[in-house]
């Protein structure tokens, strides 16, 4: 993580991120299937 702040599209995947790993290391399981995610269009 960086001191800077972020804002945009780069802010919302970096937090979408860090609410994926935080919901695996709480739970043992992936939020989503990350290959599908690495592969969205958009």
């Amino acid at each position: 993580m960086t001191d800077s702040l972020r804002t945009g599209i780069g802010a919302t995947e970096e937090h979408a991120l860090l609410l994926m790993d935080s919901y695996l290391r709480w739970t043992g399981r992936e939020l989503v299937n990350r290959e599908s995610v690495d592969s969205s269009p958009w």
